[in-house]
């Protein structure tokens, strides 16, 4: 309604909604998750979001507890433009969560279209609230598009451990594209790991 949009449920917390379309591989072996934490789908929610006004939009959420001796946990965002970039050139957010699934986070995004290519920047800091460790890490996405082809490359790191993709997507139709990307992963404290794609995606 014109108040905004409310939902009951399971849904993508307010800091995992707030990255946009600027994470190139989620879902894969490169989904930001892998090095950060934040990436959060919650039961027992309730999120709200407001209506965009001059852009600008807010929206919370808010996760029950879900033990007798557990906090609530809360999931912020204030932003400005489209997170896709289809209806603007610039998109920036400010996400923060206070105790969910066991961190405070504090995550900033900021994406923009230069000469053709889709830029995505992220700065993250998290702290374990169990152990009281604080970690920060960056991440950048470029995405151009030459005819029916797409170049992606990703670069994103947490502390000394960081990884590295690099892929293109082809489009056979409407809904149906053909894909590879190879994705490189450096740990400081585990082994190293790496992994090649070639797919085929089609969307009913």
């Amino acid at each position: 309604g014109g108040f905004g949009e409310v939902l009951l449920g399971r849904k993508d917390s307010a800091l995992k909604s707030s990255q946009g379309k600027f994470d190139l591989y989620s879902d894969y072996e490169a989904d930001i998750k892998v090095l950060w934490e934040g990436e959060n789908r919650l039961g027992d929610s309730i999120s709200y979001k407001t209506p965009k006004l001059n852009g600008f939009q807010f929206a919370a959420t808010y996760v029950a507890e879900d033990a007798a001796d557990a906090d609530a946990a809360t999931s912020f965002t204030a932003s400005y433009g489209d997170g896709k970039l289809k209806k603007g050139k610039w998109y920036a957010a400010l996400a923060i969560d206070s105790e969910v699934d066991g961190h405070d986070i504090t995550r900033v995004t900021v994406g923009t279209k230069v000469a053709g290519v889709k830029l995505g920047l992220m700065h993250q800091t998290q702290e374990d609230l169990e152990t009281g460790v604080e970690e920060s890490g960056s991440f950048v996405s470029a995405a151009y598009g030459v005819g029916k082809n797409v170049f992606k490359a990703q670069y994103q790191t947490m502390e000394d451990d960081s990884a590295l993709t690099l892929g293109v997507d082809r489009k056979l139709g409407k809904k149906t594209k053909a894909y590879v990307w190879y994705t490189s992963f450096d740990f400081e404290s585990k082994e190293d790991k790496s992994y090649l794609a070639l797919g085929l995606e089609h969307k009913f």
